[in-house]
């Protein structure tokens, strides 16, 4: 076996250091760019966690602040550690996966899809009535696509299709940025949901794994809040340990009825 030379053992220790360097340089850089964006008075992007990671997040920060409490009746230092780390397997894992994959490029598509349409069918009407062949061109002679299949034939090709009235679709609030948006979320969606059998042998792994790890994420959880139950059953500050309140869903409106088409110069 070969053995680690002085000059190997530098090097690895100086680029250990320069990795452990860079990684703290990156936290005072988003740190420092938070602190300008609050000064300024600009939002600040919130993180929105899956429903389990913030259950748990909310439970990690009550502990903290009673964890003497909580050591009284039983809950050690190893238990703390391995909860803390299992949350931040849980934020790690929390976006992977086949299903959450589809979901979201499905979502990004339609934000995109209805915009769209609207444009579109402003563009194809005008004082002279509708004009069949370009709502036609456009693809609004249809009503919205009501699932995945229809949705994805909806929006292929949807670029070329696009091109030729691209100034006036910009004109009609559908900028050239977003149409751009729609042609690269239509491909997303395309790749999740149909895929390479591999990608999706893959995908249904990391969906596995991340269902594992958030089974886990709620057991411990769990166990907390009832060692805090026990602890400050007879206290006002037992409700630091309550559940959050389930994200409510943002529905989005529908699409009103198409107009009945009108033929040009009637």
């Amino acid at each position: 076996m070969p053995t680690m030379t002085k000059k190997t053992a530098t090097k690895s220790k100086t680029t250990a250091s320069k990795g452990t360097a860079s990684k703290r340089t990156a936290s005072k850089k988003a740190r420092a760019k938070k602190i300008r964006q609050m000064a300024k008075g600009q939002p600040v992007p919130k993180v929105e966690h899956c429903y389990d990671v913030r259950d748990a997040l909310k439970v990690q920060r009550a502990m903290k602040k009673f964890l003497p409490a909580l050591n009284e009746f039983g809950l050690t230092d190893e238990e703390v550690k391995l909860f803390v780390a299992a949350i931040a397997l849980g934020k790690k894992l929390e976006g992977t996966g086949q299903r959450l994959s589809l979901d979201k490029t499905r979502k990004d598509l339609k934000d995109l899809v209805g915009p769209y349409r609207r444009a579109a069918r402003l563009a194809s009407n005008g004082l002279k009535g509708r004009d069949p062949e370009k709502m036609k061109a456009l693809r609004v002679d249809v009503a919205f696509p009501d699932n995945d299949k229809l949705l994805d034939a909806y929006v292929t090709d949807i670029g070329p299709v696009m091109k030729p009235h691209a100034a006036e679709l910009a004109r009609r609030k559908f900028p050239v940025a977003e149409q751009t948006k729609l042609v690269d979320a239509a491909a997303a969606f395309h790749q999740a949901l149909v895929g390479r059998p591999d990608a999706k042998a893959a995908a249904d792994e990391k969906s596995q794994e991340r269902e594992t790890a958030m089974s886990d994420l709620r057991t411990m959880t769990s166990y907390v809040r009832e060692v805090a139950h026990s602890a400050l059953h007879d206290s006002p500050d037992l409700s630091a340990f309550n559940r959050v309140k389930p994200t409510k869903k943002k529905t989005a409106p529908s699409e009103p009825p198409a107009p009945p088409v009108t033929p040009p110069g009637t």
